[in-house]
């Protein structure tokens, strides 16, 4: 395989800079492997000395008297408390399987709850009086239907209004749910504070 850039890298190294080293480094280096070689001739030469008998005897002895008993005992007991841990362990286990498959029985309760009639009869009925007169009134141009405040409580009566709608119909279709017939009246309350507010402008 051809070399990339060999021209280039050959430039490079020679323009790298070149050193000489120290005068007494090599004669250092070569003190210092003399000095290795004659340790090691040294150690070579160093008498060797074989132990008497009486202490291999000795040993064994030892050894012999001192078994090894314990680790082996050691062993053993943490054993014994591996076995017993996972003894818990599963009975917890059982203890507590045992307990959430009752927890987890489910039931079923039904409940009906009654409308009194005088809230459906609220909730159901036509756009009161006083809307109708707020709508004659910008329907003709009154000037009070041009302030900010009274267009601002305006747009939020209408979008009040048509959610008012909705909902309405939604309970035509799904009978008398209790929770939309809260938002229901919910609404009916925001309606009418701000058509106090409206009627106090006028």
């Amino acid at each position: 395989m051809k070399e990339l850039n060999r021209n280039t890298l050959k430039e490079a190294i020679q323009r790298l800079p070149q050193y000489e080293p120290p005068a007494g480094l090599w004669d250092a280096l070569e003190e210092s492997l003399n000095a290795e070689e004659q340790l090691s001739a040294a150690a070579r030469t160093l008498p060797q000395y074989e132990p008497p008998a009486q202490v291999w005897q000795n040993l064994e002895t030892a050894l012999e008297q001192n078994p090894a008993t314990k680790p082996v005992l050691r062993v053993a007991i943490f054993r014994r408390l591996m076995a017993a841990a996972a003894v818990g362990l599963i009975l917890l286990s059982a203890w507590w399987l045992f307990k959430t498959s009752n927890v987890g029985a489910e039931r079923i309760v039904v409940s009906q709850a009654r409308l009194d009639e005088q809230i459906r009869a609220s909730v159901q009925e036509k756009e009161d009086t006083a809307f109708e007169l707020v709508q004659a009134l910008c329907q003709s141009r009154a000037p009070v239907c041009e302030e900010p405040e009274f267009k601002t409580l305006k747009s939020e009566l209408d979008a009040l209004t048509e959610a008012k709608e909705s909902l309405r119909q939604a309970l035509g279709q799904y009978g008398d749910d209790p929770s939309l017939v809260a938002q229901l009246i919910r609404i009916e309350r925001e309606r009418s504070g701000l058509l106090r507010q409206m009627m106090s402008m006028i």
